[in-house]
């Protein structure tokens, strides 16, 4: 008896000992889990704050050019003469955020705003303005003029014939050129940089109390640091306008830097974050939530070996419990969670209102079918089922995942939307197979990163798709409804008669007010489900879907009607009208590009004939 006593006593101080040592290596793991998970999450805010950067950016260049469009329109009304040209401009030059404006006569003398005249005719961009009769952007460079830094914008003046008149050209002071000021930059702490594909640099911010070492041009400090990759591997791929996220050392300091290309004069935003940044993010996550957990988890585990070893030594031994109430740690704070037993399809444990649609004895299989057919939308049940099913789970064990995370929406009881995401570990049990499959739902998250996204879409005017937007969603709507026979659409292009004079008799702020109450008339003039976007300045484009060739016609000839419209300023008044181009999907192509061309080339032909008018694309 006593010696049954002995070995009762040593395998329960083995039993003690398996399960600590077997405790801390699942918790390591999960801290592991957990750090990797959040590391991960803090590089997606940093790409999605460099995207914010960049739109941030262009629309600052874009506020430049729209403006200097507008001068050039004016000056081109009639043949240019230098000293008038000098004078509207002297005019309107005090309203501008331009350091000056000036114009490029044919001999490459630039007439300044303050009075100066300087030869710039050595200057490769007036080349390139005349023979592309299309503006230009400048690198930063030392003024001539002020030696102060800046950068130039150039910009044809054309005629009504398309001739080239003179150039427009609007000089910008790098230190009043700060488009970052909306950006929350004590709380990103991030170092942001405008650079050109060559290296130089346009634009340097510091946001981070630590500041990254300066260097003559961004190539040297690049060819000069060590990371994830060599640097002339990094410059070609910066050259060739590539999306990059890359580790870098620079003198002795670790950085993720994230290179987002702009659609403007091939320029580049920099976003960098001292990777000491992210790591504290990290461990303070780890100190505030996950340490904690462990260690009330590493005392409820004691507790219980604590108490098992009593009663083995009091009773002869019981049956241990305790891998439920781990299990119930494990998975406190999240909104549900299911245990699954992956080879039999069978739910082991779970919430409430997870097992209630299909009650507790249900399959898996049966339950996920309920939330495929109910409650998730149908273009995510081949996602879904391909992510969730026990076949899927099964074969991502045999190929070594034992974690991933699943995000999906979910269609509410009242109607609306919500985003959850389920995260599935992985576990073997002898000859089980366990899937503690944690939903959590992450809408607020989600609900960002659409606002962000829909935001770079728009324009910030009208509200409307803008071109990057109207091509995307035009073809996301072409590619779900092609190969369905007998569907036509049309795509108008529409502009705005007289509009100009809106502006420059009664001012933009009445041409803003004009454009929106546009963008108001299409909305409430065409169906939901039509595209309606601004290209820009006063180009729209309207996608109508499935619209027979009548139909076309009878809904451009009310668009057109009411799109006759008179504005007052005072005692001014300005009427505007407006004409179209239209071409037809799949007719005259699927793509944006090709259907923009022929729906101009109908456009062009409408305001040959006397404008206020719309006209379909024919082939000659």
């Amino acid at each position: 008896m006593k010696n049954t006593g002995k070995k009762l006593a040593w395998g329960s101080v083995g039993f003690v000992l398996i399960m600590c040592i077997s405790t801390v290596i699942v918790l390591a793991d999960f801290q592991q889990g957990m750090e990797k998970r959040e590391y991960e999450m803090q590089l997606e805010a940093l790409q999605e704050y460099s995207q914010l950067d960049a739109v941030i950016v262009e629309r600052t260049l874009e506020g430049y050019l729209s403006t200097m469009e507008g001068m050039a329109s004016f000056l081109g009304v009639k043949p240019m003469d230098m000293e008038d040209g000098m004078a509207y401009l002297e005019s309107v030059a005090g309203s501008q955020d331009f350091k000056r404006l000036g114009l490029v006569d044919e001999k490459g003398i630039l007439w300044a705003t303050d009075g100066s005249r300087v030869d710039i005719s050595d200057r490769s961009y007036l080349r390139d303005v005349r023979e592309q009769k299309s503006y230009v952007i400048t690198e930063s460079e030392n003024s001539r003029i002020t030696g102060q830094e800046m950068f130039v914008i150039a910009m044809p003046v054309l005629g009504s014939g398309g001739e080239l008149q003179g150039i427009l050209h609007g000089a910008i002071q790098l230190e009043d050129f700060e488009p970052y000021e909306s950006i929350e930059s004590e709380e990103a702490r991030r170092y942001i940089q405008v650079i050109d594909r060559k290296g130089n640099y346009i634009l340097r911010n510091y946001y981070i109390d630590r500041g990254m070492p300066e260097y003559d041009t961004f190539f040297e400090g690049l060819l000069g640091s060590e990371g994830d990759m060599p640097g002339e591997d990094l410059i070609a791929m910066i050259q060739s306008g590539e999306t990059i996220l890359t580790e870098r050392n620079y003198e002795g300091t670790d950085y993720i830097e994230y290179f987002q290309p702009l659609q403007l004069n091939e320029w580049y935003v920099v976003t960098s974050l001292q990777k000491e940044e992210i790591t504290l993010e990290v461990s303070h996550y780890l100190r505030s939530r996950i340490y904690p957990l462990i260690i009330r988890i590493v005392c409820i585990i004691m507790f219980a070996c604590g108490a098992a070893l009593f009663y083995l030594r009091k009773m002869g031994g019981m049956e241990l419990k305790e891998e439920e109430k781990l299990r119930e740690q494990l998975l406190s704070g999240a909104d549900g969670f299911l245990v699954v037993d992956v080879k039999e399809d069978r739910i082991l444990q779970g919430t409430e209102e997870l097992l209630r649609p299909c009650g507790k004895e249900a399959s898996f299989s049966e339950l996920l079918m309920f939330w495929e057919q109910e409650r998730i939308p149908e273009e995510y049940h081949r996602y879904t089922l391909s992510a969730l099913s026990v076949e899927a789970m099964a074969e991502d064990f045999r190929k070594g995942i034992k974690t991933k995370v699943v995000e999906y929406p979910v269609l509410n009881e009242d109607g609306g939307t919500s985003w959850t995401e389920c995260e599935i570990k992985l576990k073997e049990d002898g000859e089980r197979l366990i899937a503690y499959n944690i939903y959590r739902d992450i809408s607020s998250k989600k609900q960002m990163e659409l606002l962000w996204k829909e935001e770079a879409e728009r324009d910030y005017l009208t509200g409307l798709y803008n071109r990057s937007g109207c091509m995307k969603q035009m073809e996301q709507l072409l590619q779900t409804q092609e190969q369905r026979e007998g569907r036509k659409h049309a795509f108008v292009l529409l502009d705005l008669d007289n509009f100009k004079a809106v502006n420059d008799r009664l001012g933009h702020n009445v041409g803003d007010k004009a454009l929106q109450e546009v963008a108001g008339i299409l909305r409430e003039h065409f169906r939901e489900y039509d595209l309606i976007c601004r290209l820009g300045g006063d180009e729209f484009v309207v996608l109508l879907q499935d619209m027979a060739d009548g139909t076309i016609e009878k809904k451009m000839n009310s668009v057109l009607e009411k799109l006759r419209l008179t504005f007052t300023e005072g005692d001014v008044s300005v009427s505007i009208t407006a004409s179209a181009g239209i071409a037809l999907i799949p007719d005259h192509g699927v793509d944006f590009e090709r259907v923009y061309r022929k729906a101009d080339a109908a456009l062009y032909k409408v305001k040959e004939q006397g404008k206020d008018s719309f006209e379909i694309f024919m082939e000659n």
